[in-house]
């Protein structure tokens, strides 16, 4: 049938339309880490890529993993640059020096969870998030759509929260992390 070649021919090209887009759009983001971070080697940061992949195996996330150091950022802080089918963790400030070796375990799997949710029901969480932004950013936006997109990405951070306390089996080195992160403290006793 004519008409089934045609649609196959147009499914085809909009796959090939979308798939050239994601590949651009990975490239990019890998080139602006590149400009604004530091690439961390993973024969030089050994003890770190080993003990992070021990976390993503635990997570069973199957991408490569690749850390950076951002430049001219101050403050303790790491993010999660989103290239699918790969983990590409940036931190930024003296965040390593200031966390010990189970609250950085803390931040990495908290990014590590930014990815899981991202590829949850086929992607619907970053679609989802993609939506609120366009919609809360539109010239005719309003409060309610800022209010829901605060909302979600608030519920976001409290799923990596709580996944990072599952992986660790423990919340207090979570909850000692966001306390160190966000006030600058150097040390937090426990129970805080």
């Amino acid at each position: 049938d004519p008409g089934e070649s045609s649609k196959s021919n147009k499914t085809t090209s909009a796959e090939s339309d979308r798939e050239s887009k994601n590949t651009a759009d990975a490239d990019s983001t890998r080139l602006t880490l590149l400009k604004t971070a530091y690439r961390l080697d993973a024969e030089t940061e050994q003890e770190l890529y080993e003990h992070a992949q021990r976390l993503r195996d635990q997570m069973g996330l199957v991408a490569p993993l690749t850390f950076y150091q951002a430049q001219n950022v101050s403050e303790p802080s790491a993010f999660l640059a989103w290239i699918p089918g790969e983990l590409h963790v940036m931190f930024g400030g003296p965040l390593r020096e200031t966390l010990c070796a189970a609250e950085l375990s803390a931040v990495i799997c908290h990014e590590f969870a930014h990815y899981e949710l991202s590829t949850l029901e086929d992607g619907a969480y970053l679609q989802s998030e993609r939506m609120l932004q366009a919609l809360a950013h539109d010239t005719d936006g309003h409060p309610p759509q800022l209010r829901t997109l605060r909302s979600f990405r608030l519920w976001t951070e409290l799923y990596c929260d709580r996944r990072a306390a599952q992986i660790l089996g423990e919340v207090e080195d979570v909850i000692s992390t966001l306390i160190k992160v966000e006030t600058g403290l150097k040390d937090v006793p426990p129970r805080a």
